[in-house]
């Protein structure tokens, strides 16, 4: 018989390790296996395809962004800020993402979210933590080439890693 402290921990355990398994982005192998997900998830099967219209529907999931589509499936994808056309949190579109768009690309296993522009980059989070998911937000505006450099590094550890998460690049 178990006893009833035994019979508790037990049941934390399993709980811990159900929560954990149901609020954590996949483990890749393979740099494939990446981009099939994402590719899957999303539903796009070409670079001109949209994930979230203007208005930033389309994938709930990913709502905060607007006319998102992918560069290089699972690893960058490019798309614009939700601002503007928002259901709670209007203001003009010269401003980074919304809170909610960086927090539903950080649930959906994104690392890194890059604003093109400079306006109003200092009202935005920069660092987003999400049970064991990570989204770090940086501005770069790419216009030089030590700038576009470190974009391409950026997309480079994405190619060589299968577990650092896409990057979404946003004006």
């Amino acid at each position: 018989m178990i006893n009833p402290a035994s019979y508790f921990l037990l049941i934390i355990i399993f709980f811990s390790l159900t929560f954990l398994e149901l609020h954590s982005r996949p483990v890749f192998t393979s740099l494939n296996e990446r981009t099939t997900y994402y590719k899957d998830r999303y539903n796009v099967n070409c670079l001109n395809e949209k994930i979230t219209n203007n208005f930033g529907n389309g994938f709930d999931s990913l709502y905060g962004t607007r006319n998102m589509k992918p560069i290089l499936f699972g690893i960058a994808y490019r798309g614009g800020a939700n601002n503007y056309d928002h259901k709670n949190n209007k203001r003009d579109n010269q401003n980074p993402l919304p809170t909610d768009g960086l927090n539903n690309l950080c649930k959906e296993g994104f690392s890194k979210a890059i604003y093109l522009y400079g306006k109003n980059f200092n009202t935005a989070p920069k660092l987003i933590i999400i049970e064991k998911d990570t989204l770090s937000y940086i501005q770069n505006s790419a216009m030089h080439s030590t700038t576009q450099r470190q974009i391409m590094k950026i997309i480079l550890d994405r190619i060589e890693d299968p577990n650092i998460g896409p990057i979404y690049l946003h004006c």
